[in-house]
């Protein structure tokens, strides 16, 4: 038996009601603290789920789903400082926008990348 749960943080679209939500989201930093201004583009969560489906996985594995950068011009470091993180415990270096809800897991077991990257959804 092969079980997949899977922890998704916000989920964005690629539609003109997305767009509209991304723009308010990656203009106001307090919009993200929710989710550590974290997201995923429903098709990455799409391949992300066929990734699994189609490995040979047996068990019981549980992955977090997200893209690897914030969705915030404000680098990731700032955001922290800004809404209340300063002075926590930093376990490792981060870059600078990236993100704080790793993938890593399902990157090493599956081989998934996350494609779509909000800056370009709002470029389109």
């Amino acid at each position: 038996m092969a079980i997949a749960g899977f922890r998704l943080t916000r989920i964005i679209y690629d539609s003109v009601y997305g767009k509209e939500r991304m723009q308010r989201w990656s203009g106001d930093d307090a919009l993200g603290y929710d989710c550590m201004w974290s997201y995923v583009d429903a098709r990455d969560v799409a391949t992300a789920s066929l990734a699994w489906l189609e490995s040979d996985r047996q068990g019981a594995e549980v992955y977090n789903i997200g893209c690897d950068n914030v969705h915030s011009e404000t680098p990731t470091a700032e955001l922290l400082e800004r809404h209340g993180f300063a002075g926590k415990e930093v376990t490792r270096e981060h870059g600078e926008y990236e993100t704080l809800f790793s993938s890593a897991k399902l990157k090493a077991h599956l081989g998934w990348q996350a494609e779509h990257d909000w800056r370009d959804i709002l470029a389109e």
